[in-house]
């Protein structure tokens, strides 16, 4: 039996706290990019009192560095390695919390619906090294305004498809040499266009639903309207 003074005499002892300090995937710790990653991670704290394990969110405070793939679903500040030159299709698709991305002059292409769905991305800076982005790129982001750099001539198929807050497009004049169908498809902010020049060939179904536009820009219009 243990004596009674042993008994009162025993402090019982504070448990540590413990905590798990993940590494970012693609960050310089780790070269590789998974091709999916979950919708969150946690970090696991022991409770002191009565050694309970709670999960509470990360926060990332820096950037992400995108090295290409898939990017994780969960991003929300970005900036793109100088090693990249092309995002790739769909890398970006549905990524909801993106609000911010950096993009190298080393970019040449932006890909097919690389930043489809992006529902909080309202703005972008396209570099003068890009020369091409791809159909869909943008469809249903939330872009406010958008500069096309002189290296980009083509504003392809549904690049911007849906972008319901977009009201201002400026290029610069002589550059744009085709805006094809359904490019400002549903727009209904869009108020103006600038830099498109008589000569630029437009589909008559590029600015289908672009109410607030006004007035309509002038060009070399091809194809059937509606």
């Amino acid at each position: 039996m243990i004596p009674s003074s042993k008994i009162e005499n025993h402090q019982p002892q504070a448990l540590p706290l413990a905590i798990a300090v993940p590494v970012a995937v693609g960050s310089e710790q780790d070269d590789s990019i998974l091709p999916s990653a979950p919708p969150m991670e946690y970090a696991t704290m022991t409770n002191n009192i009565n050694n309970e394990e709670e999960q509470t969110p990360l926060q990332m405070s820096a950037a992400f560095l995108y090295k290409g793939g898939k990017a994780p679903k969960n991003v929300v500040n970005v900036s793109v390695d100088s090693n990249v030159t092309e995002i790739p299709d769909k890398a970006f698709k549905d990524c909801n919390f993106l609000e911010f991305i950096t993009f190298p002059l080393t970019l040449k292409t932006i890909g097919s619906s690389a930043f489809y769905g992006c529902s909080s991305l309202q703005s972008i800076d396209i570099p003068n090294s890009v020369t091409q982005v791809k159909r869909k790129a943008f469809t249903h982001s939330r872009l406010l305004s958008v500069t096309i750099p002189p290296s980009v001539t083509v504003i392809s198929e549904e690049t911007f498809a849906y972008c319901s807050s977009l009201a201002n497009v400026t290029a610069e004049p002589n550059t744009l040499t085709d805006i094809q169908k359904r490019a400002f498809l549903g727009c209904f902010a869009l108020e103006s266009v600038e830099g498109i020049s008589p000569t630029t060939r437009i589909s008559r179904k590029a600015f289908t639903g672009c109410r607030e536009l006004d007035p309509i820009p002038k060009g070399n219009y091809y194809g059937k309207s509606g």
